[in-house]
């Protein structure tokens, strides 16, 4: 198991996320041992959803409309700048947000975690706080902390003083 998370857009979000990875037309974004701080902030609470999978059986994934996903981020971007009050941030952010608008197909953007952790239905419940956390908006960013810390896999990445695992843990991985 390669421990990893993709953020990807698919045009079906039961679509097994690994079968593609060597599609040389398919951008992503992908982690390792960790679900990227700034991806939570595209996914509203309703975007968590149960997909009966084959292979794994059911596992959690985060679904939006892509469009619908980017104007939320962009709209909690302020508050991702608070929880980490970085240099480093803005410009991660910038990169995340624009190819994630630019990428080619799939009208959805997805979170699938299951490599990273073996989610299913159930993790449903322990996803929803944060996301509800951050579509508050009277939520401080001590708040949003509080959650992430809740969250398994999930890093407040003002920790990573290492400028690799600083990016790692705020965006992710990309491949172009």
């Amino acid at each position: 198991m390669a421990n990893r998370a993709y953020l990807v857009t698919l045009d079906r979000p039961e679509t097994n996320v690994p079968t593609w990875i060597n599609d040389d037309d398919r951008r992503y974004f992908d982690s390792r041992w960790t679900l990227p701080l700034a991806w939570l902030f595209f996914f509203e609470p309703e975007n968590l959803v149960a997909i009966d999978e084959d292979h794994w059986g059911t596992t959690l994934r985060f679904v939006a409309n892509r469009q619908e996903a980017c104007a939320y981020f962009a709209q909690k971007r302020g508050l991702i700048e608070q929880i980490v009050a970085d240099e480093r941030t803005t410009p991660l952010l910038d990169f995340l947000y624009q190819k994630v608008l630019e990428w080619p197909g799939g009208e959805l953007l997805v979170i699938d975690p299951h490599e990273v952790w073996q989610s299913g239905a159930d993790e449903i419940v322990i996803y929803r706080p944060l996301l509800e956390a951050i579509a508050d908006p009277q939520a401080t960013a001590d708040f949003i902390c509080q959650k992430i810390a809740s969250v398994p896999y999930s890093y407040v990445v003002t920790e990573f003083s290492d400028s690799e695992r600083f990016e790692v843990h705020l965006i992710g991985y990309t491949y172009w």
